[in-house]
């Protein structure tokens, strides 16, 4: 009850989704292509940015002319001093990373059916790291987090699914768990969501 942790200060939309998160552990978003599940974690990484070092590993799609448009959508110029962005770095090459002096407080996998790791690896990693926020992305299919995914949704402590450009989460760092939903793009959501 006693121990000091490093707990983020959220507030506004991020507060109502999240709540106020310890820094550390597993948050896992998944959702079917094109519904804003990329934007939504840039978006995210940007925020946290204002509090922490973060570092995206672009697995997935890597150094892509669709990642760059993301990026540039969202603004991530603005906080180029504390985002790094990795070009299908390997999980070794990541934990690399971790082991330098000065290395990011949060880490995005995107996604996680390419970084060909098992559940029992990322567990490890969190040990290993146990001051690391680990950020995951994954893929859905049937409405579920596809394959593996679905485990690390279960084992996280903030989760959301991306659909129609709104991210509904549900957060143990809230009372009740679910929080608001969180609007990725304001045209787009109205248009999907219209009755």
């Amino acid at each position: 009850m006693n121990k000091k942790r490093d707990i983020l200060p959220f507030d506004g939309q991020w507060l109502k989704g999240i709540g106020c998160p310890e820094l550390k552990g597993v948050w896992f978003f998944h959702g079917d292509s094109g519904n804003g599940k990329t934007t939504f974690v840039f978006q995210l990484c940007k925020y946290l940015c204002q509090f922490v070092k973060v570092g995206y590993n672009s697995i997935e799609e890597g150094d892509s002319l669709s990642i760059r448009k993301v990026m540039e959508r969202v603004g991530m110029k603005d906080v180029e001093r504390s985002f790094q962005f990795y070009d299908q770095d390997s999980i070794e090459d990541t934990k690399e990373r971790l082991r330098k002096r000065g290395a990011p407080q949060v880490i995005v996998l995107d996604s996680w059916q390419y970084c060909e790791m098992r559940v029992i690896e990322l567990k490890q990693m969190e040990r290993e790291f146990p001051d690391t926020l680990f950020i995951i992305i994954g893929h859905t299919e049937n409405n579920k987090p596809m394959g593996s995914g679905l485990s690390v949704f279960y084992h996280a402590s903030v989760k959301g699914k991306i659909t129609g450009y709104k991210a509904f989460i549900v957060s143990r760092y809230l009372s009740g768990g679910a929080g608001e939903p969180v609007v990725i793009w304001e045209e787009g959501a109205s248009k999907y969501w219209a009755v």
